[in-house]
């Protein structure tokens, strides 16, 4: 299907992506319904930078446990190994 206002191919869809004119389509048994408005929430920069920095906490102490039970395993060792010898 074409649309008439700007002669561009649009299938089947009711709003012509192209121009924006609502198209008659005959051949739909379903009626239209206008599209709903959709709200966008945004972040203002401290939000984001706080979230941001959250995350980096999270980041850090993860990382900072990972190496403690690391160099924790390493005093284990040596200490069996001091133990056996």
């Amino acid at each position: 299907m074409r649309c008439p206002k700007c002669r561009c191919e649009i299938g089947t869809l009711e709003v012509c992506p192209y121009c924006g004119s609502r198209v008659y389509n005959p051949t739909r048994t379903t009626p239209v319904r206008e599209p709903q408005q959709t709200t966008v929430y945004r972040m203002d920069r401290s939000s984001q930078r706080t979230s941001r920095h959250i995350s980096n906490i999270d980041v850090w102490s993860l990382l900072c446990a990972v190496l403690l039970g690391g160099i924790f395993v390493i005093e284990l060792l040596q200490l069996i190994v001091l133990a056996m010898g």
